[in-house]
């Protein structure tokens, strides 16, 4: 009987300690740790395993990503769960901002022109004629009128081109045209350049812009008592009526020394071959056509 009773006291015993464990709740029910914390019950206290990105013992703090700095070249860091996100500054690119955007992969510099990166930008180096960010502008190289004289300048790339005004020539307009290289004074005329012009310098006997005109003397009619002008160079020459002589066919002809040897009133037909001693003038009527002379009577003076 008494083992009988000893028997169940011990089975109450035990029954009573897996009541107790069993019934009484875990330190880490319900989880202490925090945000996906895992606990680990150590008799008495518990320990949290945090989730990443969290810190504290349950796990209730936010580990702080951008406390290191890691965002680089000036970015801004946003903290978020287990990780950060970087806002880069101009120019900067990359989770940390450590890769400098190459300004220069889109070929900005047009006409040729050779780009050099920089920290967010970029510079051109333009090909002659070019100016501009870019090289986009073609310089105007007739802003500084290179063209003299009155020319007219027309911009290139990279040059200029001058239309030149009457009488000049050369790229600038600045020579002057020589006028006469083509030697336009005809008849021995000297020529003087001038701008845009010559000037002839005529020879006697010739006018005009090129000398090329020959002055006509028998306009003026300077052959008198119906003589006939031939025109010469610089010059004329009279064919005197009859009766007349001289250059203008200005002088009268006349008899003159007659010899007093000579029967003149039977000598009409004669040539006088003595000295004369007297002289006798007449009127018209001295044929010189022959070798002969008529001579005038006596008393016709």
């Amino acid at each position: 009987m008494y083992k009988a009773k000893a028997y169940f006291t011990g089975l109450l015993l035990i029954a009573f300690i897996i009541l107790m464990f069993t019934s009484v709740d875990s330190i880490c029910t319900p989880n202490p740790c925090s945000n996906g914390g895992t606990c680990t019950d150590l008799d008495n206290f518990y320990s949290c395993k945090c989730a990443p990105g969290w810190e504290g013992k349950n796990c209730t703090k936010n580990i702080d990503e951008c406390a290191s700095n890691p965002c680089n070249n000036g970015g801004n860091c946003i903290d978020s769960i287990n990780g950060f996100t970087c806002r880069c500054s101009p120019g900067w690119q990359g989770p940390q901002c450590r890769t400098n955007i190459n300004e220069c992969a889109s070929n900005p510099c047009k006409n040729g022109g050779i780009c050099s990166d920089l920290v967010n930008g970029f510079s051109c180096r333009c090909n002659p004629g070019w100016e501009g960010q870019d090289c986009g502008t073609n310089i105007n190289e007739c802003a500084f009128n290179p063209c003299y004289n009155g020319g007219t300048c027309s911009d290139l790339v990279n040059g200029f081109s001058c239309r030149c005004s009457p009488g000049w020539q050369g790229q600038n307009c600045a020579t002057d045209i020589d006028e006469c290289a083509s030697n336009p004074c005809k008849n021995g005329g000297t020529c003087t350049n001038l701008i845009k012009a010559f000037f002839c310098q005529c020879i006697p006997g010739y006018e005009g812009l090129d000398c090329s005109k020959d002055i006509n003397v028998c306009a003026s009619n300077p052959c008198k008592n119906g003589g006939n002008c031939t025109d010469l160079v610089n010059g004329f020459s009279c064919k005197c009526a009859h009766g007349w002589e001289g250059q203008n066919c200005t002088q009268s002809l006349r008899a003159t020394r007659i010899p007093s040897s000579m029967n003149t009133a039977n000598a009409s037909n004669q040539s006088p071959t003595a000295k004369p001693s007297s002289e006798l003038f007449c009127m018209l009527g001295l044929d010189i056509s022959s070798q002969n002379l008529w001579w005038c009577t006596i008393g016709t003076h």
